[in-house]
């Protein structure tokens, strides 16, 4: 039987037939994902790297401001990497995205829902300052890292470039 990351992104290929009239098109149904969307080959992709650099281990805490997709891939790769995944979003984000983190183990820290995801970044700056051993994941600066690097794709090509393979 296999890891939950090891099934991450051997989602199916569909080729679309009636609609291209002048090449072929292939679709990557990346909702096949474990946890449902594209952001589990980035999420685990992230904490792998992180673990393989040495910038955390099992002790850090890590934390993630997010109002979406996002969260739940961190929360399935740290769920199965033995992570702590602390997730900070508004409080008005839907009970199924709360219910799924929660369910792969993350610490939820819900922020006023006015403040939008620039009061969960603000709490999760917080969060990292008050506890011991803490790490920002900080996807946003990854994603804009990739950008930078291959400014001609785009986010969602990119991401299905990562190496996500232990």
């Amino acid at each position: 039987m296999a890891l939950i990351y090891e099934v991450i992104g051997e989602t199916p290929l569909v080729r679309l037939q009636r609609i291209p009239k002048a090449g072929r098109v292939l679709l990557k149904l990346e909702s096949k994902n474990p946890g449902g969307s594209i952001k589990d080959r980035p999420g685990f992709q992230m904490l792998k790297d992180l673990l393989d650099e040495g910038k955390i281990d099992t002790e850090t805490v890590l934390i993630e401001p997010t109002s979406g997709n996002t969260g739940i891939g961190l929360s399935m790769a740290a769920a199965a990497l033995g992570l702590k995944m602390t997730i900070v979003m508004p409080e008005n984000m839907s009970e199924e995205r709360k219910k799924l983190m929660k369910a792969y183990g993350s610490e939820l820290v819900l922020t006023e829902a006015a403040l939008g995801v620039a009061g969960s970044v603000t709490k999760a700056e917080e969060l990292q300052k008050s506890l011991p051993k803490a790490h920002i994941v900080n996807t946003l600066v990854v994603y804009t890292l990739v950008y930078i690097k291959w400014p001609f794709l785009t986010l969602i090509q990119t991401q299905v470039l990562i190496n996500f393979r232990p």
